[in-house]
């Protein structure tokens, strides 16, 4: 999707892109509003869920600044 958008937004002319840019942040923001206001909008669930980490797994540069943090002590 994301490399579909550049490809709008490069090829159409400024006028184009601007109102391309627009309408996607506003429907951005529906969403973002939606999820806020505890409304379920299924199939954008079944994609965060998907995308969601299981369990307790640090990310890499958590782990290594307590790691650098501690031997320099």
């Amino acid at each position: 999707m994301a490399l579909l958008g550049a490809a709008i937004i490069l090829t159409a002319s400024q006028e184009t892109a601007l109102v391309f840019l627009a309408s996607i942040l506003f429907v951005m923001f529906i969403i973002c509003d939606a999820f806020t206001r505890g409304y379920a909008v299924p199939a954008l669930d079944r994609l965060i869920d998907g995308a969601e980490r299981s369990g307790k797994c640090p990310s890499k540069a958590s782990s290594s600044s307590a790691r650098s943090s501690s031997s320099s002590a």
